[in-house]
Formats: C-alpha cells, structure tokens, sequence
C-alpha cells in the first residue's frame, strides 16, 4: 500500500514538473513576443512621428510659394491684381446672367396676354 501510494505520488510529482516546465516556457515565449510587439510599437511611433514632420515640412505654406515661384512662375497676388481679379469676375456674371435670361423666353409670355 505504502509503495503504491510512493509511486503515486512520484508520477504526480514528475507531471508537475513537466507541467511546470512546459508553463514555464510558454510563459518565456509570451514575454519574448510581448518585447518584440513592444519594440514594434515604438519603432511605429517613431515612423509615424517622423512622417508627421515630414507631412507638416511639406505642406508649409513658404515651402510651397517658394516651389510655385521657382518651377511655376507664380508670384503671390498683389492688392492690384485682387482688383482686377474681382473685376473679371463681376464681368463675367453679367454675361451668365445676360445669357440665362434670353429674350425667346420672355416674349411667348408677353404674347399670352
């Protein structure tokens, strides 16, 4: 009885020791992946940090007149030029409208009556 109950014991003792052991490498693993994923995200948010600045250098407003001036030609509008820009625009809405009140149309209604 005695010596079952010691052979018993000892095959719980060595399943324990092998669960332990298996729980122990798993968890070694989960911890490995758990730094790669952490080394992961940094370096992501490094990538991101620097493509924002990248992103906010690339859209600033002096960059872009200076690279419309240099390869375009174009110069920033003067006081002038807005005059003349508000100019042209008044002008070419009398002729819209000029043009989507056309006399054919008002004329049958003149005859109607």
């Amino acid at each position: 009885m005695i010596k079952t109950l010691n052979v018993l014991a000892f095959t719980v003792t060595c399943l324990l020791a092998g669960a332990l052991y298996i729980i122990k490498n798993d968890v070694e693993h989960s911890q490995d992946r758990l730094t790669r994923l952490q080394v992961e995200v940094f370096e992501t948010r490094k990538a991101i940090l620097l493509l924002e600045k990248e992103q906010a250098y690339l859209e600033s407003p002096a960059r872009l007149a200076r690279l419309a001036q240099a390869q375009l030609g174009m110069v920033p509008m003067t006081n002038l030029s807005a005059h003349r820009s508000a100019e042209v625009l008044s002008s070419l809405t009398e002729d819209v409208v000029a043009e989507l009140t056309p006399v054919a149309l008002i004329e049958p209604l003149e005859n109607s009556r």
